[in-house]
């Protein structure tokens, strides 16, 4: 639980960052490559990994592509919250659950109880809510104004 809390506050202090930095028009690669270099001198200096262990053998071309692909996608969010809002974005993001559910089902033999299944309709429900609010209909002041424009 205590994981799953700290990558929903993460998630979502990207996307605050990224929306903060439109209102300065910064650089989003330079904030991305900063992002990436503090990451790789925190793990680092904070796991302390035996390189030594790398060999010639690692499927280095996999590594390689996500290390593009990565980038990328905070490239993506950082234009999606540009143009359509932090919380349409956040909660684009979320339906992208349907990937790893429905491999947890079919690859995984994922045993779905009653529980689990009202969970995932409610959900998915309350996101498409979400989605489906037009800008038009929002009444909204102060900081939540903020987060939709």
């Amino acid at each position: 639980m205590l994981f799953l809390i700290l990558s929903i506050l993460c998630g979502v202090t990207v996307g605050v960052i990224f929306k903060i930095t439109r209102k300065y028009s910064a650089n989003a690669i330079q904030i991305i490559t900063f992002n990436y270099v503090t990451a790789l001198l925190l793990c680092y200096f904070t796991f302390s990994p035996d390189l030594t262990a790398i060999s010639a053998n690692a499927p280095w071309s996999i590594y390689a592509l996500v290390g593009i692909l990565l980038p990328i996608v905070f490239l993506f969010l950082f234009s999606s919250i540009k143009h359509m809002g932090i919380v349409k974005t956040d909660a684009a993001q979320r339906l992208s659950l349907f990937i790893p559910i429905i491999a947890a089902w079919l690859i995984f033999k994922e045993e779905f109880n009653s529980y689990k299944v009202i969970g995932l309709i409610i959900g998915f429900v309350a996101l498409l809510f979400i989605l489906k609010n037009k800008r038009q209909t929002i009444k909204t002041s102060g900081f939540i104004h903020w987060l939709y424009f």
